[in-house]
């Protein structure tokens, strides 16, 4: 109820007691107490809607966007990125201080906890290389998965990116949601769509480096992780997945290199292919 406020709250919370009293001990003392508290919460409740429907601005009842985001919260129990979470560790709740530690730390090892069997390779050289990219790709070439897909496609040409143009970045800057969450410390993405000249150069030029030097920019991996509610009881940290919120120019590199994986790998997947 948006007209729910703490003096109405107080109000319900003794007459619930006097009227738990009243039942214990069915004295004419007792019942007069609870009766006054009574007569006082439907006389504050009353006073409490008058007031809140006479202060209510017609724009937030009539605008969709904001009167979704008013009643949603009774809708759904997902839990929102402002909600606070209380977690319940070997039956005691966690200080509200330890909270992130405890999710960071269920996080961070969420991979080891599933207990998956580590592909080992037969190759003992590769230990001793430094590059990790060049260190998965030896250590998996004679994967049974990898070894399947080359039996079942001769990918005729190898995979790179091209450089793109300042038209296109600045295209994907303006199709931007300005709704949609970007990292604490980043740039707001109002300011970029409203700049998008100046950020589609600056862009432009930190992709075609990127594609030269095969080196993203260490400033742009940085994400704020979320915890999100998915499923059952609210206060268990198996019950919440991580969701990392990327920097602005991040995503508008992500999009650019998409495309072009995209148009790459759609002549090898199968049309049936779904998920990952």
């Amino acid at each position: 109820m948006p007209f729910f406020n703490k003096d109405l709250s107080k109000a319900i919370m003794t007459r619930t007691k006097l009227r738990n009293i009243f039942i214990q001990n069915k004295s004419e003392e007792n019942r007069i107490r609870y009766t006054k508290q009574r007569n006082f919460c439907v006389s504050l409740l009353r006073k409490t809607k008058k007031q809140f429907y006479q202060n209510l601005n017609e724009k937030n009842v009539a605008d969709n966007k904001l009167f979704w985001k008013t009643v949603k919260p009774f809708l759904s129990d997902k839990v929102s990125g402002k909600d606070k979470i209380h977690l319940i560790e070997n039956n005691e709740l966690i200080k509200s201080d330890s909270e992130t530690e405890v999710l960071n730390n269920f996080f961070s090892n969420i991979v080891q906890n599933l207990n998956i069997v580590r592909y080992t390779s037969d190759e003992p050289f590769v230990e001793n290389i430094s590059d990790p990219t060049l260190k998965a790709i030896l250590k998996y070439r004679k994967h049974p998965g990898v070894i399947a897909i080359r039996d079942k496609f001769k990918i005729k040409d190898a995979f790179s990116f091209v450089e793109v143009d300042q038209k296109e970045i600045e295209k994907e800057i303006l199709s931007m949601d300005v709704n949609k969450a970007s990292q604490g410390s980043d740039i707001p993405t109002k300011i970029v769509k409203e700049n998008f000249d100046i950020f589609g150069s600056f862009v432009c030029t930190g992709f075609k480096n990127t594609i030269k030097l095969s080196n993203f920019y260490e400033n742009l991996k940085y994400a704020d992780v979320t915890p999100l509610h998915k499923k059952s009881k609210k206060d268990l940290k198996g019950n919440y997945r991580p969701v990392s919120i990327l920097p602005n120019l991040s995503k508008i590199f992500e999009k650019c290199m998409f495309k072009q994986i995209t148009q790459f790998f759609d002549k090898i997947f199968s049309k049936y292919q779904f998920g990952f």
